[in-house]
C-alpha cells in the first residue's frame, strides 16, 4: 500500500555552507541583521526549524550557494538583503518541489 503524500505546503528554509558564510556577510547590505558567525546562524536556524516543526507546513532545508545568490541579485537588480534572500529561497523551493 502506498503512503499518501502530505497535503501540507512546503516552507523552505535557506541553508548556507560554512565556507560561504563570510562571503554572505561581506556582500549583504543588511549585515547588521545577520549573525556574526556561521555557528550562531546554525544554532538559530536549527532553533527556527524546531519551532516550526508543529506548524502546518512541511519544513525543508534549501541549500543556498551564496555565489549563485549574488549572481541572481545582480540579474534581478536587487540588493542582497533579507527580502532578496527570502525571494531566492522561495524560488529555489518552488524549483525543487514542483
Amino acid at each position: 500500500m502506498k503512503k499518501k503524500k502530505s497535503k501540507k505546503s512546503i516552507l523552505g528554509v535557506g541553508w548556507y555552507k560554512k565556507e560561504q558564510w563570510s562571503l554572505l556577510r561581506e556582500k549583504s547590505e543588511d549585515v547588521k541583521d545577520l549573525e556574526d558567525t556561521y555557528y550562531e546562524w546554525l544554532a538559530n536556524a536549527n532553533d527556527t526549524i524546531n519551532k516550526l516543526s508543529n506548524s502546518p507546513y512541511r519544513i525543508k532545508k534549501i541549500e543556498i550557494d551564496v555565489e549563485e545568490l549574488i549572481e541572481w541579485c545582480i540579474q534581478e537588480k536587487s540588493p542582497l538583503n533579507g527580502e532578496s534572500r527570502s525571494k531566492y529561497i522561495a524560488l529555489k523551493t518552488k524549483e525543487k518541489f514542483r
